[in-house]
């Protein structure tokens, strides 16, 4: 099953994907090459530091303009 959809605020294409403690993450629909050391959320749902060049998905509450108006409140 394809997850994506469009970002309700931006507008974006996004992806849903499924994080490895079962809670559903929004990330770009495009996944793109990694520099080293850079974060990425990967198809399995893991989240870790990827090696130079690892294709991933970059979480969307990055790259969204209007990702403040979604934060949870402390």
């Amino acid at each position: 099953m394809e997850n994506t959809s469009k970002c309700k605020s931006c507008g974006a294409p996004v992806k849903w994907i499924k994080s490895t403690r079962g809670k559903w993450m929004i990330v770009d629909a495009e996944p793109i090459p990694a520099m080293l050391g850079e974060i990425r959320t990967f198809e399995d749902g893991s989240v870790r530091q990827a090696v130079e060049g690892e294709i991933g998905y970059i979480d969307h509450h990055s790259t969204c303009p209007d990702a403040a108006k979604y934060r949870r409140k402390k």
